[in-house]
């Protein structure tokens, strides 16, 4: 039986062993070295969502503001006619209305100098040899009264405008009894009988009997459209 050889005596690690000890201390410094700065680190920013907004496409183009006087800076301007026929009518030569015959309408005006024309139906001042009729006159009472003439007599009642162009609230009696009030710069209507009628205006709310009231005119009214006006104070 043969003998166990040997053995190889222990080989001397004491120098892999301080080297392995002398990394680690060299890893735990450089890490104690960056661990503040880890530590200070603000927390990365949640993500924000992107919303992309489309603007809607015009539905049709923008259309340039215009400028023009308002309803305020017009006046009501009445036009009576007791002709025959229809008339067109036309300020500065631009045609308006047509007013039927021994009818009227009514108009918004701008107030000023106008020049003033009316013509049979379906005629304009610019045609040749037309019967238009015309005048300037400066617009400015309120209501404006523009009557054509005429002679048709009144289709049973008369239809009576009663303008009030001054700055205070009137009430108008007429043959004493039947009272209009008219506030100011309006006008009113009444329906009468054809014939000859006594008419008297007066502050609103006075009567005839306070004699304070102005003084009684005689009118004759025949036609299917007459006015009275009151512009005195």
């Amino acid at each position: 039986m043969s003998e166990n050889a040997p053995r190889p005596p222990p080989k001397d690690r004491t120098a892999l062993y301080i080297a392995i000890v002398g990394a680690l201390a060299t890893v735990s410094a450089a890490f104690i070295g960056i661990l503040p700065g880890l530590l200070n680190r603000a927390p990365a920013p949640a993500p924000t969502a992107l919303v992309a907004t489309a603007n809607p496409m015009p539905t049709q183009a923008a259309q340039p503001t215009t400028v023009s006087p308002t309803l305020a800076a017009r006046i009501d301007f009445l036009v009576t006619n007791n002709r025959a026929g229809p008339f067109d009518f036309f300020i500065d030569d631009e045609y308006q209305i047509t007013v039927p015959p021994g009818g009227y309408q009514v108009l918004r005006v701008i107030p000023g100098e106008h020049r003033l024309t009316h013509c049979p139906r379906g005629t304009k001042p610019s045609d040749s040899n037309n019967e238009c009729e015309t005048l300037a006159r400066e617009v400015k009472n309120e209501p404006y009264d523009w009557q054509l003439g005429g002679t048709i007599p009144a289709r049973g009642e008369v239809l009576l405008f009663l303008l009030n162009q001054i700055d205070h609230d009137v009430d108008i009696y007429i043959e004493g009894q039947a009272m209009v009030p008219v506030n100011s710069h309006k006008f009113g209507t009444i329906q009468l009988n054809p014939g000859t009628y006594m008419i008297r205006t007066c502050p609103r709310g006075a009567t005839p009997a306070q004699g304070i009231c102005g003084t009684t005119g005689e009118y004759e009214l025949l036609y299917n459209v007459e006015m009275y006006v009151v512009n005195v104070p």
